[in-house]
């Protein structure tokens, strides 16, 4: 548990488009070296495509604590980009994984409008390298994953996650998350049911989670590709729209939004392999934030 979310809807929208900028410009494609003390990304996103090329750095660049940096370019590679749209109320989300998939951090970034850097704090453990995805929506573009890795501060201990699926049910907190399955058949659209109770009942105490019911975040175990979900309440359909006004956010963010103890999660067809899955929700009267790990064999 970390992290406690209680900005309402418009609250959040106001304050992300506020730090947003409306224009976009194409430029063609040339080769792009990120700099000395930079780091280019990976694309990451599981089925997308790259739109923007993307650079990482840390201030300062070694030890345990510093401020985790991120800028996007046009793929001309010398404008940085500017331009983003609003999603989960954010411009931008840092989700930071250790490299045994043992622990797992979501941050949203700070955005630097003159610049485009895209930042947040962060301190690691001694003797693991992370895994850092900046997971954005560029004004105009697809969505944009890049991964990232962090270096080790100390020698690297040598971990092996387990390839073998979880259990159904994951405690985080008072509450416990419940999947139907955590083996799924490879290629194969999938829509999986989750229920979350609290103290052997169905919570009723859960709130919105950043403009959606919760946030399924899966990493595939060997590629390291990350995959886009978003739960939502049983029965519904997901508004995949990006939003450009507050007015458009605001709506679209209560329809979303509608959390109850019976979710779902409309899973795309997945390649084989092993997928590390963290269920990120809000609940209890102070509107704390969960984590609750799985692993989903996909077969």
């Amino acid at each position: 548990m970390e992290g406690r979310s209680r900005r309402g809807l418009s609250g959040i929208v106001a304050g992300a488009l506020a730090a947003a900028s409306f224009a976009g410009v194409a430029y063609a494609a040339a080769a792009w070296n990120p700099g000395a003390g930079k780091q280019a990304g990976q694309f990451a996103l599981f089925d997308g495509s790259r739109q923007v090329l993307s650079a990482f750095w840390s201030v300062p660049p070694a030890g345990l604590a510093g401020t985790l940096k991120v800028q996007q370019f046009l793929e001309d590679g010398t404008h940085p980009l500017l331009n983003y749209g609003i999603d989960m109320g954010t411009t931008a989300h840092f989700f930071l994984v250790r490299d045994d998939f043992g622990s797992f951090k979501h941050y949203n970034a700070a955005y630097n409008t003159g610049t485009g850097t895209l930042s947040h704090d962060f301190t690691k453990e001694p003797n693991h390298a992370y895994y850092l995805y900046a997971d954005t929506h560029p004004l105009h573009m697809h969505r944009q994953v890049f991964r990232f890795k962090i270096d080790s501060t100390g020698s690297a201990q040598p971990v092996q996650p387990s390839m073998t699926a979880s259990a159904k049910n994951s405690a985080a907190g008072p509450y416990t998350v419940i999947f139907d399955t955590t083996t799924l058949a490879a290629n194969q659209p999938h829509l999986l049911l989750v229920t979350i109770d609290r103290d052997g009942k169905a919570a009723q105490d859960l709130s919105p989670y950043f403009g959606g019911a919760a946030h399924m975040v899966m990493i595939n175990a060997s590629t390291l590709d990350y995959v886009f979900t978003h739960p939502t309440l049983r029965g519904q359909t997901l508004d995949k729209s990006m939003s450009y006004t507050i007015d458009q956010e605001i709506r679209r963010l209560a329809e979303n939004s509608k959390v109850g103890p019976n979710q779902q999660v409309e899973l795309p067809a997945l390649p084989a392999g092993t997928y590390k899955v963290w269920y990120e929700f809000t609940g209890g009267v102070m509107q704390d934030k969960y984590d609750a790990p799985f692993t989903m064999t996909v077969q």
